[in-house]
């Protein structure tokens, strides 16, 4: 994180026309630098409504798995308790099979959960690719129109990047505008 406070820091007093003892060169112009919080984009109340509603579009598809999981890992764990409670109970055989039980509702888990996680980043790629690709341009034509040179991404600096003047934040400027030229219709 150093590193890149330091290329930043370098990168903004060179953009400033400040020069450095590194820098003998004459200085470049000056550039108008903004900050932009992706994070924010997300946002259930204050976020993009049209990726918002897609991301929830997605969720609800995998609802039922995600449900079928949750009951898979509770039946693993009621299997476990029940055989924890009964350890000195149990004949030898009874425990073996419980514990044979256990581990292929284990693995059944652990398929269905991978099968699950991959068909979900799957889908909910394929379903936001189009709304984030949209949110880029008008982004780019957002900042553009007033000005902007350079765009920081503040959530790929979190912690590192302290904003003095909260005018160089776009944020939620950006989010009203796009809300207001955009329904909250996922793209297609």
């Amino acid at each position: 994180m150093r590193l890149y406070c330091v290329l930043l820091i370098g990168i903004l007093l060179s953009f400033a026309g400040i020069t450095t003892d590194a820098q003998t060169a004459a200085p470049l112009a000056a550039a108008k630098v903004a900050v932009f919080d992706t994070d924010a984009l997300t946002d259930e109340k204050a976020g993009v409504a049209r990726l918002v509603n897609t991301i929830k579009e997605v969720n609800g598809r995998f609802k039922k798995q995600t449900d079928d999981l949750n009951a898979l890992r509770d039946q693993i764990v009621a299997a476990e308790k029940e055989a924890n409670d009964n350890i000195g109970k149990w004949l030898a055989g009874t425990l073996a099979e419980k514990g044979e039980l256990i581990d292929r509702l284990k693995r059944k888990y652990q398929y269905d959960a991978e099968d699950a996680k991959k068909a979900f980043e799957k889908a909910m790629e394929t379903a936001t690719g189009p709304v984030y690709k949209d949110i880029n341009t008008a982004l780019q034509a957002f900042a553009k129109q007033r000005g902007v040179d350079i765009l920081i991404d503040a959530s790929k600096f979190a912690g590192a990047l302290m904003i003095l003047n909260d005018a160089m934040d776009i944020t939620e400027a950006f989010i009203k505008d796009y809300n207001a030229k955009n329904s909250g219709v996922p793209v297609k």
